[in-house]
């Protein structure tokens, strides 16, 4: 049963925690540009002059070692309850109170007298191996995802359990594009990052969809720009958004998406324009540089119906 304390299979003489379990107490896992900088990697798509890298290029995770990669496998579906089990660890009050204790201590002096309560706190080395083992096993673990659906709907989960999902292949991203569709906020947009950064194509309608019904979150619109989603009905949602007078979202994401889409948005071109003369306040020069390079990008004519342009306006640099 998922929560109680089960004996850890082993394989090639070493338990699953030796194989997967990562102790390095300066361990981060993933870079934060991964999921919060999304407006980063849609600007340089937008400018058409994007750096060596975008954050989710730069986060490969390691292929798995052969021989851990072989163990693992030997153990098949045995190893699903552990990482199942490993998916909902939480930190025991014994760990809080360490970690409490070695917070107030200079590093080093914390770490000798309570070691592992650097860095990242055990339950979440966990649930970081139980993903590796799901990324290892692949659609081998299909049968988990009964669980893992009752775990991401039911459990207060994080991303280790969506991206867990992904991995068992097309059920499982079938299952995250449910998610969007009827998952709470905090469900749907952790499913939304993790079939962007699947680039899980298959799952575009469900997400253009939601933002049809006007859901307009980061991570809804991040997963279809990641995916260089080019729809028309995404277009139509997009551009009532900007047409309207509702207020546009942090990062102006979906303004940002909607000057990807390309000839198909043209008509959203006096839309942008009311937008960008609304700006008048010092402080939203960075609203107005966003404005103006969408609309040179859909119409380089028609970026003459605005004023000149300041040399601030006109930099490639995000807004």
């Amino acid at each position: 049963m998922i929560g109680l304390r089960l004996a850890e299979p082993r394989s090639e003489g070493k338990t699953l925690s030796q194989w997967l379990v990562n102790q390095d107490p300066d361990f981060l896992w993933i870079p934060n540009d991964l999921y919060g900088h999304i407006h980063d990697e849609l600007w340089y798509k937008l400018i058409e002059d994007p750096p060596t890298t975008t954050a989710s290029q730069q986060f490969q995770p390691e292929s798995p070692e052969p021989q851990k990669y072989r163990a693992i496998r030997a153990l098949g579906t045995n190893a699903l309850p552990t990482f199942l089990n490993w998916l909902v660890a939480k930190p025991s009050v014994w760990d809080r109170r360490r970690a409490w204790v070695a917070g107030r201590l200079p590093r080093a002096w914390g770490e000798r007298i309570y070691p592992g309560t650097s860095g990242l706190p055990p339950s979440a080395r966990l649930r970081i191996a139980a993903l590796e083992g799901f990324e290892i096993l692949g659609t081998n673990a299909v049968p988990a995802l009964p669980v893992l659906s009752n775990i991401l709907f039911n459990v207060d989960s994080d991303l280790p359990v969506a991206w867990s999902i992904a991995q068992t292949g097309p059920p499982g991203i079938a299952l995250l594009a449910e998610a969007v569709s009827s998952g709470t906020p905090a469900i749907r947009d952790r499913a939304a990052l993790v079939l962007g950064l699947e680039a899980a194509s298959s799952a575009i309608p469900a997400l253009v969809s939601a933002v049809e019904r006007g859901v307009l979150s980061y991570h809804v619109l991040g997963a279809l720009g990641r995916m260089g989603c080019e729809d028309p009905r995404l277009t139509a949602a997009l551009m009532r958004q900007v047409n309207s007078t509702n207020e546009l979202t942090g990062f102006r994401m979906e303004v940002l998406l909607l000057g990807l889409q390309g000839e198909r948005a043209r008509s959203a071109i006096p839309a942008l324009i009311r937008r960008y003369r609304e700006c008048s306040d010092p402080a939203a020069l960075s609203d107005r540089k966003l404005f103006r390079r969408i609309i040179r990008r859909l119409d380089p004519d028609a970026e003459r119906q605005l004023p000149p342009s300041p040399t601030d306006e006109t930099d490639d640099t995000w807004p």
